[in-house]
């Protein structure tokens, strides 16, 4: 098992107020787990809880398990080198993970040379054959420039190609398509498909798009109000939903995809 999440428990300290309340989950090595929720359910904050980086107002417990060690138990140090390394994110808006001070060359190479311990020219090499593999165009003219210069679904998939190049065991992907517009969402999802058919990562998608999990994912967790409501294989959850939450979801997808053939037609 690659991945065991028990009893987690996520509560603010000022009010004792529970965020998450008693999450149980896992993952196998190789596999996609989709996290369904609309927004509020608790599926960002489960998140970030798993690299450590909710801040001091939090207070966590339960046990995290990533490959046999429980990463509750970790110091910051001793997590710092299992972020980017082992567990890569993602996240919603790409905008915000760049320093706007860096150019993209600077950024790239800095996070190569610190987590695989190269040099700064393999650093470069390395930053352009991940940037291609995203099928991105003017490479050398993409490093030069800053974070502000490019796309969202541009800064997506230098993310993605950051992922590619670290190789770690577990990518989560933090409503990765949320700030892009249609058409760069179908390209990144391709993208996520060549990550978890070809390079054998293992993924923790987190989305409240349903027809993007039902590509994508193995299993599925449905979370409300800080509870997994339901979870199993994506199939089944699909084809016979026991929650009546998750029969809601299923539906307003189903409905909202009925009424954009009727308009097409």
């Amino acid at each position: 098992m690659l991945l065991e999440v028990k009893n987690l428990q996520i509560k603010l300290k000022h009010n004792e107020k529970k965020i998450i309340k008693n999450s149980n989950f896992s993952m196998k090595k190789n596999t996609c787990l989709g996290i369904l929720g609309e927004s509020g359910s608790g599926k960002s904050i489960t998140c970030k809880s798993l690299l450590n980086i909710l801040n001091k107002d939090f207070d966590v417990s339960g046990e995290i398990i990533f490959e046999g060690k429980d990463l509750l138990k970790f110091s910051q140090t001793e997590m710092r080198e299992i972020r980017g390394k082992d567990i890569c994110m993602i996240v919603q808006n790409p905008m915000t993970s760049f320093d706007p001070l860096y150019t993209m060359e600077n950024q790239m190479t800095e996070t190569f040379c610190e987590h695989l311990k190269i040099s700064r020219k393999k650093a470069v090499l390395l930053a352009m054959e991940v940037l291609e593999k995203m099928k991105l165009k003017d490479i050398p003219g993409i490093l030069k420039k800053y974070p502000h210069e490019l796309s969202g679904g541009m800064l997506q998939r230098i993310m993605i190609a950051i992922a590619i190049a670290l190789k770690p065991r577990l990518i989560i992907a933090d409503e990765p398509t949320t700030a892009i517009d249609s058409l760069n969402q179908k390209d990144i999802i391709e993208e996520f498909k060549i990550l978890k058919n070809e390079l054998n990562v293992s993924l923790l998608f987190v989305t409240h798009d349903l027809g993007v999990l039902s590509v994508l994912a193995d299993s599925l967790i449905i979370m409300q109000n800080g509870e997994i409501v339901e979870k199993g294989r994506t199939e089944e959850i699909m084809s016979n939903p026991k929650h009546e939450h998750t029969k809601f979801l299923i539906e307003t997808r189903r409905a909202l995809m009925d009424r954009f053939k009727k308009v097409k037609q």
